[in-house]
C-alpha cells in the first residue's frame, strides 16, 4: 500500500496572478494534513482487516483432522478489537470561525433562541464557540443489542414584526446545518461455528425541522407542519472491518412549507439532528480519535431566512 510519502504532487500557477506566500504556505499545510489524514484511513483500512493466518484459522471445514482450537479462534477474533482501539482515526482539526447568534437586520430571518443537546452510551457532547462537539467512542463486546442517540434541538424566533406578507398565507422554510467531522464504525467478523452471534454497527443521521405556533398567552401551540430525512452513516454486519463515513460540511435540512393559524404571533422553528447508533456483538462505534473533543463530530445552526411560498 502506499503511504502519504509516496504521494507525486505537482503545481501549476497563473503568472498573471500570484497568491502571496503566506497564502500558499497556509494552503500547502493545509493540504499536507489532509494527505495525512487520507494515509491514516488507509492504513486504518489495512491494519483493521482480517489477515490471511486469521483467515486461515476461521476458515476452517470442522473437520477432525482439521479442527481449530476454540481458544485460538477466539484469540483471533479479539485481535481485531485489539487493532481497531489501537488504530489512529484520520481525523481533522478545522478552524472553523465563530457562530453569530445576532439577528440580521431584515424581515424574515429566523432568530437562533436556545440550543439543547444530549448524548449517550460512551459519547460525550461540549458546546464551544465554533459549534457543538459530540465525541468519544463506544467499544461493545455483548451478546444483546444496545441501541442509543446523541443529537440536538435548535430553537429560532421570528416574530411578526419582523415577517413579511404573503399573499398566499402560507411560507417556505429551507434552512441548512453544518455537519463536520467522521464517524467510524467497525463489526467484527461472523463466523460459524464459533461466532454466529450477530456483530453489527450501525449509525443512521436523523433531521426534522417543525414549525409551531403557540396560539395563546398559557402555553397552548399548534404544529404548522414538519418533515423528516434520515440516511445511513454506517452499516455493518459481520463484516470484519471497518467504515469511516465523513460528513459533508453544508448540510440542507428537510424543507418545509405550512401556513399560519394566527398572523399576529410568532413563528417557532424547532431544528434536530440526530445521531442513532446500534452495537450488537463485538463492534465499535467513535465520533473522535480520542476522547476530548478535538478531531470530534461539530454540529452547527445557522440563521436564515423564510419566504412567501
Amino acid at each position: 500500500m502506499s503511504s502519504v510519502t509516496d504521494q507525486i504532487s505537482t503545481v501549476r500557477t497563473n503568472p498573471e496572478h500570484e497568491l502571496p506566500a503566506y497564502v500558499i504556505s497556509a494552503l500547502d499545510e493545509d493540504r499536507a494534513s489532509r494527505m495525512a489524514a487520507l494515509g491514516r484511513g488507509h492504513e486504518l483500512a489495512t491494519s483493521t482487516k482480517v489477515t490471511a493466518e486469521e483467515r486461515r484459522l476461521l476458515s476452517s471445514d470442522g473437520d477432525e483432522t482439521d479442527q481449530v482450537p476454540d481458544d485460538r479462534i477466539r484469540s483471533a477474533l479479539r485481535g481485531f478489537t485489539e487493532r481497531i482501539t489501537g488504530s489512529p482515526l484520520p481525523t481533522l482539526d478545522l478552524p472553523l470561525t465563530d457562530l453569530d447568534p445576532a439577528p440580521r437586520a431584515i424581515d424574515n430571518v429566523m432568530w437562533w433562541a436556545r440550543t439543547n443537546w444530549f448524548w449517550a452510551g460512551g459519547i460525550q457532547a461540549d458546546d464551544q464557540s465554533d459549534g457543538l462537539h459530540f465525541y468519544g467512542h463506544r467499544d461493545y463486546s455483548g451478546d444483546n443489542l444496545i441501541s442509543f442517540s446523541v443529537g440536538s434541538w435548535a430553537t429560532f424566533e421570528l416574530q411578526p414584526e419582523r415577517r413579511g406578507p404573503s399573499a398566499s398565507g402560507r411560507y417556505y422554510s429551507a434552512p441548512y446545518v453544518e455537519l463536520f467531522g467522521n464517524v467510524y464504525g467497525w463489526a467484527n467478523l461472523q463466523h460459524c461455528p464459533w461466532a454466529c452471534d450477530d456483530k453489527w454497527s450501525k449509525c443512521r443521521l436523523f433531521l426534522r425541522q417543525a414549525a409551531i405556533q403557540f396560539v395563546d398567552d398559557i402555553g397552548t401551540w399548534r404544529l404548522c407542519g414538519e418533515n423528516t430525512s434520515s440516511r445511513q452513516l454506517i452499516d455493518l454486519d459481520g463484516t470484519g472491518y471497518g467504515h469511516t463515513e465523513p460528513l459533508p460540511g453544508y448540510q440542507p435540512m428537510p424543507a418545509l412549507q405550512f401556513g399560519l393559524p394566527r398572523a399576529d404571533r410568532p413563528l417557532i422553528i424547532d431544528l434536530e439532528v440526530r445521531f442513532d447508533i446500534q452495537l450488537e456483538g463485538s463492534s465499535y462505534i467513535a465520533f473522535s480519535p480520542e476522547d476530548n473533543p478535538s478531531g470530534s463530530v461539530i454540529t452547527r445552526y445557522f440563521q436564515w431566512p423564510i419566504a412567501p411560498a
